[in-house]
């Protein structure tokens, strides 16, 4: 899979390049940011209902 970037800069600033690669995925990416966090809060819930359960079980 190839994907092309293109530079684009401000006619205004000339010093400010960006390119469309980051604008095109950025959605992209920040979906897949929260559902890899979501991911990591229940697991991180699943253990501590866990250790919770089990030290309730052993007392």
């Amino acid at each position: 899979m190839s994907s092309a970037t293109t530079p684009t800069r401000w006619s205004d600033r000339p010093d400010l390049v960006t390119t469309d690669l980051g604008l095109d995925r950025l959605w992209n990416r920040t979906i897949t940011l929260l559902v890899l966090m979501g991911a990591l809060a229940v697991c991180i819930y699943g253990a501590l209902h866990s250790v919770i359960r089990n030290r309730r079980a052993a007392g």
